[in-house]
């Protein structure tokens, strides 16, 4: 599933499920989208995804590298938790 955001007012939210979802940093986590990055390719992805879509050695996808979603290259910032709404 990919989904997109009006993050300015998503972040006017005071319960979000994705922020609370993402990987705490010592599980290979990152940050939930912000602010800054309006305007950028930056994404954030399920940890599943991050093992469906591995490196062309195998291992999974890690904070700070890329993934190619259809023509354009984006720069993982956050994995999130499996089992929260990521997962379909």
């Amino acid at each position: 599933m990919i989904e997109g955001q009006d993050l300015p007012e998503h972040l006017k939210l005071k319960s979000a499920l994705f922020a609370m979802s993402i990987l705490p940093k010592g599980r290979g986590g990152g940050r939930f989208l912000n602010l800054g990055d309006v305007g950028k390719s930056n994404v954030v992805i399920s940890h599943e995804d991050r093992t469906r879509l591995p490196n062309a050695d195998g291992t999974p996808k890690k904070v700070g590298q890329s993934i190619r979603i259809g023509n354009e290259v984006f720069t993982i910032v956050g994995p999130v938790r499996d089992g929260s709404l990521s997962r379909t």
